[in-house]
Order: structure tokens, then C-alpha cells, then sequence
């Protein structure tokens, strides 16, 4: 994706993921259900998903299996059905 958007566009993204506000304060404050969802390949954000989802009360964690790090592009069939799951609770 970084070679398709360019350079420059790419440098723009990263600088704004790096001055991103800390959520954790909000995300402790959840009190909905919820779902967290990564692929076992992700090298991004898997250890964060999993430590998002014990920050939500409540919330259920799936891993989906060799996927990385876009899972409803990588492995749509997987999470249609995990979100298909979760929703019929």
C-alpha cells in the first residue's frame, strides 16, 4: 500500500499514526459489548488487540487464522462470520 499511495502520502500517514492522541483513558470507559478481531499474522497490532480487549470490560477477542494485518480484506469469509457470531449474542 505504501508504494501505491506514494511517498510523501505514505510519511503524512505515519507522522499522524505517531501524534495520534493516547486513548487508553476512553477505551478503559467502555461499557458496551464488543469484539476484537486480528489476524494471528498481524506484526502491527496483534499484541495491542489483545491488549485492547482486556482494557474493555467485557469484551471478546478473536484471532483469525493466517491473516495479517487487514483481516476483512485478507479473510472476509472470517470475519463475517465472527461478527455474524457475535452479533446473534
Amino acid at each position: 500500500m505504501a508504494e501505491r499511495v506514494g511517498a510523501v502520502i505514505f510519511q503524512r500517514q505515519q507522522r499522524a499514526l505517531l501524534a495520534r492522541p493516547d486513548i487508553a483513558p476512553a477505551i478503559a470507559a467502555v461499557r458496551v459489548p464488543a469484539l476484537v478481531v486480528a489476524g494471528d499474522r498481524d506484526r502491527i497490532c496483534l499484541p495491542d488487540a489483545r491488549a485492547l480487549a482486556r482494557q474493555v470490560t467485557g469484551a471478546q477477542f478473536h484471532t483469525i487464522r493466517h491473516c495479517g494485518h487487514l483481516a476483512p480484506m485478507e479473510r472476509p469469509g472470517a470475519v463475517t462470520m465472527l461478527l455474524r457470531e457475535w452479533l446473534r449474542r
